[in-house]
């Protein structure tokens, strides 16, 4: 199997926050989780995503890092 390319990774870490912006705040309504640590994680992933979409605009330019879309679908529910 190959190696993913930072154009697959930006999209995958963008379904990843999209997903967590979804699921964490119902956890913290169900009082699974605290706010800080919803907040701290969401940060976390937000940063990746930035990071990512960095390296995608210094190899391909903006166009291409706005386009990247997840190679692998919607994400399941977990």
């Amino acid at each position: 199997m190959t190696e993913p390319t930072t154009t697959d990774l930006l999209a995958e870490a963008r379904e990843e926050l999209q997903w967590r912006r979804w699921v964490y705040p119902r956890r913290v309504m169900d009082g699974v989780m605290k706010l800080p640590e919803m907040q701290r994680k969401i940060a976390l992933q937000e940063a990746i995503v930035a990071n990512l979409q960095a390296q995608v605009e210094h190899e391909f330019g903006p166009v291409v890092a706005r386009q990247t879309v997840s190679p692998f679908g919607r994400r399941s529910a977990h």
